[in-house]
């Protein structure tokens, strides 16, 4: 078994999750991460964010979505909101994953729509 398994299988058995968000592994519950995972964690962060981040159907239609608005700034304004908007509704909401980048990719895709940002007819 590789290391990056081995540090998976462990975080699962002490019921950790880990996910990554910003190019930075999240673990969850906060403060229950012992010492010696956290630094194997830290010695194989590249290997375990490739592991980890697997973009969803849903993040890759926003990113098609974001690759259409003309504006760094604004690209970067509209995937925090999908991001923000997608996290809000998997934690405070309890929706899975799946199910909330769906909802945060349809509300950004409104959004688009309404402030004349994308054609009506640009569903991708």
């Amino acid at each position: 078994m590789s290391e990056v398994m081995k540090i998976l299988d462990n975080a699962e058995r002490l019921g950790i999750e880990m996910r990554v968000a910003g190019g930075v592994i999240e673990c969850a519950p906060r403060g229950a991460l012992p010492d010696e995972l956290r630094r194997r964690i830290i010695e194989n962060k590249t290997e375990l964010i490739e592991v980890l981040f697997k973009p969803s159907e849903w993040t890759r239609k926003a990113a098609g979505l974001l690759s259409q608005v003309g504006g760094t700034d604004l690209r970067a304004d509209l995937r925090f909101c999908f991001e923000e908007r997608s996290a809000i509704a998997e934690y405070d909401g309890e929706l899975s994953r799946d199910d909330a980048e769906k909802l945060a990719y349809h509300e950004l895709l409104r959004a688009m729509e309404r402030d004349g940002i994308l054609a009506s007819d640009a569903t991708l």
